[in-house]
This record gives structure tokens, C-alpha cells and sequence, in this order.
């Protein structure tokens, strides 16, 4: 299938990651948060305001009528759309919040076939092909194919399901499919904006937003520069030319980098990793001393067409117990992937019409009703932001806003769905 390969790639490295963040930021001790009731608040504007848990950003939304509320994530690392079915019997399902097919009155089974997924974290979902009526934000999405899931098996709490959203123009089960459907009623180009809060860490707050058709001035603290993708790929691959650490190249080779909203951890060439991973001193966990960060050297990532660069308070987790991780693994023989604790930092897009991703240093503080700077459509204009911030050493590098804190809170704009963290690392697989 388009992304079994992925389950080779990226699974060990994925759950090696899990493994060792577990307890630092209390992963499995989320129970109580993922078995509420999703709430949803929807804004005049047709935004969704949502909660946060950690790191990948999720938001609620309806199915069925009368409708059914669930909380999902939305994930550019894979492709199928699934929730949580009220026949699954597993104990990550039992006693949370599940579509429940029969009191929807718009449900038809559709052709009822049977797929099954597995994630990089040890995740596996079994389900079954339905249809629905999906509504996202005021936007209702009739006849939309669901994955009813019948069996959920995982090491960690999830959201109620996953709208996968790696296939390019793809039909069936995907969350591409429900987004193409999205955009043409709203009359707008597919493209998808990932905006993450990183300015109050009250976990009761709102985590981020996510822009559907539209991209937005006021997440930007400087020009959005694009990263061509591959698009027979389907799916979110760009090319990195190299690794820069303390001055210097630490990787030349010519390497493919999943850009993946459903992932966590930044995985990285064994090397690289290596290199960094020493100047860090972590300890077996991957903890380190946190008077030593703002000392560390800036990592820079160049994709030949911009930069990402990192310093050092941005190359680590800040956690409660005063201690601090590295947010970096290796990815060994594995795809590296660049997962939340890194695209945080940035405002983010993937744009299907074109087959890029934009990349922009991210605001801190964004009107709470900020204009469009585009209505994207077929003919994509140029954005126009303020002026670039830029590092003076790093050759024009896109740097992110200096930040020492967890993601969180944020106000939602047209729309927009105001989006959750949720401590995942999946990497999809069929």
C-alpha cells in the first residue's frame, strides 16, 4: 500500500523516542483528558477552538446527524481518515468517546470494506469503510468515507481518530479526500495552514490553529519561503542538502526529510545525530543539564531554497520537573522526520494544488481577527508578509522566534480550526 514502507522506515526510531519522553512528559497519564467528552466551540467566524496535551495539534469536529462529536488529529504523515467505532471493544476503546454508526440518521455503509493501519509508535487500528456527513468548523461535507475503527491496540491514550492528510488528489478513506471536498465549497485552493501558540502554557488554553484555503499575515513574522515536493510521492517528502552544527556541514548527502504534523520528535541521520547528540551530553534518557542550553550552537537545516535554524533553547524540551530533553533521535538506516517539536517554531504549509510546503518564522502574538493575507485559489498569488527575519552568519536562513516554552494558547481567525497537542509519534502504514 502507498505507505507501507513507512512502517520500515520510521517505526523504530519513532517508538525509541516514545519510549524515552514517556515520563518526563507524562504520555500515559493523560487518561482522563482523552476519555472527556470532546467539546465543541465554534467561533462566528466558522473557527474551533480546542485544548491542548502536548505537542501535535488535533481539533474537534462533527460527524453524523444528529451530530457526534470527536476529537481528532490531523496528520500530514499519513492517509487514512478513521475514527473510534462504538463496535470497538479494545481497551482504547472502551469507556472513551466513539462514533456510534447506527444513531446517524445520514450513515450508509458504503462498501463495508475492511482495512487495517499501523503507526511508528506500536499503534494498530483495525476498521471498517462507512459514509457520513463530516462537518468541520460551519462547513458540512455530505457522503464523506469514514474508517469505522473496530479495534484499536496502543502503548499510549489517543485522540478519537485521524484525518490523514498525506495523498495528493487522493479518494476513498483519506482526509486529503474530506479536505479537496472542504476547499471546494469554500471555493478556495487545497492548501492547509499549521499555526502553532507557543505563549501561554495553561494547558486549558488553546494549543494552535489550522487554516483551511487561506494563509494568514498574522502568523508570520517574516516572508514564507516554499519547499518543492515530489508528487508522485503522494505524500509531504522534501529534499535536505545539508545539516550545519556549530559552523560546520554535518551532513552533505542529498537526504529525504518526511515533513509530518503527526509526529513528535525530530529524527535525524545517524551521524548528525551523533555529532549533536555529543556536543549535548545527554544522558541515556536524552536529558541534559538546562544551564547548558542557551550555550549550545544553532542547528541549521538548508533545503537549498531556505534554511530552518535552531538555537539552542529551541533544541530541547523545557519540562516541569525542571529538567531538559533534546528533541532530537536518530533516525538510523530510517527516513529522518521532522515532527512537531521542530515545525512549532514555524508557521507551516502544505499546499496540494502546488505540491510545496511554505515555511515562515511564526508569530507570537496574532490579532485575534486577522485578515487573510491570501484567499488562495487555482492561481496562487505571492504572500506578502512583513519583512524577513533573518541570521546574519546563516547565508538569509528563515530563524524561528526565540522561544523557551511549550506550545499553547491562541485566538481563531476565518476559518480556522484552533487545534490541541497530543504527545503521538505515528508514521502511517498500510
Amino acid at each position: 500500500m502507498l505507505f507501507q514502507f513507512l512502517l520500515l522506515l520510521s517505526s523504530t526510531a519513532a517508538k525509541k523516542f516514545v519510549e524515552r519522553h514517556a515520563s518526563k512528559h507524562k504520555i500515559g497519564a493523560s487518561k482522563a483528558a482523552s476519555k472527556s467528552i470532546p467539546k465543541l466551540d465554534v467561533n462566528d467566524d466558522g473557527s474551533i477552538n480546542a485544548g491542548q496535551i502536548f505537542s501535535t495539534l488535533t481539533g474537534t469536529i462533527e460527524i453524523g446527524n444528529p451530530p457526534q462529536l470527536m476529537n481528532v488529529l490531523f496528520d500530514t504523515g499519513s492517509d487514512l481518515f478513521w475514527l473510534r467505532g462504538s463496535n470497538c471493544n479494545t481497551s482504547k476503546c472502551v469507556g472513551n468517546p466513539t462514533y456510534d454508526s447506527s444513531k446517524s440518521n445520514t450513515f450508509q455503509p458504503a462498501s463495508g470494506k475492511a482495512t487495517s493501519i499501523s503507526y511508528g509508535d506500536g499503534t494498530k487500528v483495525q476498521c471498517v469503510i462507512g459514509q457520513d456527513t463530516v462537518t468541520i468548523g460551519k462547513t458540512v461535507i455530505p457522503n464523506q468515507n469514514i474508517c469505522i475503527a473496530n479495534s484499536i491496540v496502543s502503548p499510549l491514550d489517543s485522540t478519537d481518530g485521524i484525518i490523514g492528510l498525506a495523498s495528493f488528489g487522493a479518494k476513498g478513506t483519506s482526509g486529503a479526500d474530506l479536505f479537496f471536498s472542504y476547499s471546494q465549497q469554500q471555493g478556495a485552493s487545497p492548501v492547509v495552514g499549521f499555526w502553532y501558540d507557543m505563549d501561554n502554557t495553561n494547558s486549558t488554553h488553546i494549543a494552535g490553529e489550522i487554516s483551511f484555503g487561506h494563509l494568514y499575515d498574522s502568523k508570520m513574522s517574516g516572508d514564507m519561503k516554499f519547499l518543492a515536493v515530489d508528487k508522485r510521492d503522494q505524500t509531504w517528502f522534501a529534499h535536505l542538502t545539508s545539516i550545519g552544527f556549530n559552523g560546520q556541514s554535518i551532513n552533505s548527502t542529498l537526504t529525504p526529510v518526511l515533513i509530518d504534523s503527526g509526529t513528535t520528535d525530530v529524527s535525524l541521520p545517524d551521524a548528525a545525530f551523533q555529532t549533536i547528540n555529543d556536543n549535548m551530553r545527554t544522558d541515556e534518557n536524552g536529558n541534559l543539564d538546562c544551564s547548558t542550553v542557551s550555550k549550545l550552537p544553532p542547528v541549521e537545516f538548508d533545503f537549498g531554497s531556505m534554511k530552518m535554524v535552531l538555537d539552542g533553547n529551541q533544541q530541547v524540551t523545557f519540562n516541569s520537573d525542571g529538567t531538559c530533553t533534546t528533541i532530537f533521535s536518530t533516525a538510523g538506516d530510517e527516513t529522518p522526520i521532522f515532527g512537531a517539536l521542530l515545525l512549532r517554531q514555524y508557521y507551516v504549509s502544505f499546499d496540494y494544488l502546488k505540491s510545496e510546503i511554505g515555511i515562515a518564522p511564526r508569530s507570537n502574538n496574532p490579532p485575534s481577527q486577522p485578515n487573510p493575507s491570501v484567499t488562495l485559489t487555482s492561481d496562487l498569488p505571492s504572500v506578502t508578509t512583513a519583512p524577513t527575519t533573518t541570521d546574519a552568519n546563516s547565508n538569509g536562513a528563515t530563524t524561528a522566534p526565540v522561544s523557551t516554552k511549550v506550545p499553547s494558547s491562541a485566538i481563531s481567525s476565518s476559518h480556522l480550526i484552533s487545534c490541541a497537542f497530543v504527545y503521538l509519534a505515528i508514521n502511517m502504514i498500510m
